[in-house]
């Protein structure tokens, strides 16, 4: 749902389609191309098009938030890129990539990541900025941060992949399943998000 409202098309450069409603009560199957200025292009069933020709005005009306995923598939997803974030940060230095792939301390998560098996590992989930914030790049242009990411290690010697998504922080201990050290992080930090603290202070 968030795809359609921003129009963030997939690799094949198409934005998800929705289900709205043309009101009072006719389905209205709505749809977005990439770098179109219409605000959605929208296809009636007969009766919604009777209902449209005989009337002098008319309301799509749309859905703003789909089903959500359960926190499992979330807590994989997670694990999944942060393991690629880390192994970002890792490829330049040498045995950086087998140490990822091979160190014990991070077998839970990799096992994770690829199967699922820990059925509860939590995750943070909070939002840092709405979701239609607009930032002034260098060249003077206002854009939208689609999505940002960086490690966390606390004092503790925790290590936590954060992900923004449209402004909505997602955190995830890449240690194992819990997540008060992040909590404990939080509280200390004056509630700042990583992502915008210490080396990322802007």
């Amino acid at each position: 749902m968030l795809r359609f409202h921003q129009a963030v098309p997939s690799k094949r450069g198409v934005v998800p389609r929705v289900m709205g409603m043309l009101l009072p009560q006719f389905p209205a199957e709505c749809w977005k191309e990439p770098k179109d200025f219409f605000a959605c292009h929208v296809m009636l069933g007969p009766d919604g098009v009777r209902h449209l020709l005989t009337s002098t005005s008319a309301q799509i009306a749309l859905p703003t938030r789909g089903p959500a995923p359960s926190d499992r598939v979330v807590s994989r997803f997670l694990a999944k890129v942060g393991l690629e974030a880390m192994a970002e940060k890792l490829v330049a230095h040498p045995d950086g990539l087998e140490y990822l792939a091979t160190e014990p301390q991070l077998d839970m998560v990799r096992d994770h990541a690829r199967r699922g098996t820990t059925p509860d590992w939590p995750f943070s989930l909070r939002r840092i900025y709405d979701v239609d914030r607009k930032w002034i790049d260098e060249a003077g242009t206002a854009v939208q941060v689609v999505h940002e990411f960086d490690l966390l290690q606390t004092e503790a010697g925790e290590w936590y992949f954060v992900l923004a998504i449209f402004g909505l922080e997602l955190a995830l201990n890449m240690g194992g399943p819990e997540i008060d050290g992040y909590s404990q992080w939080l509280k200390c930090n004056s509630n700042a998000s990583p992502l915008y603290w210490g080396k990322n202070a802007v």
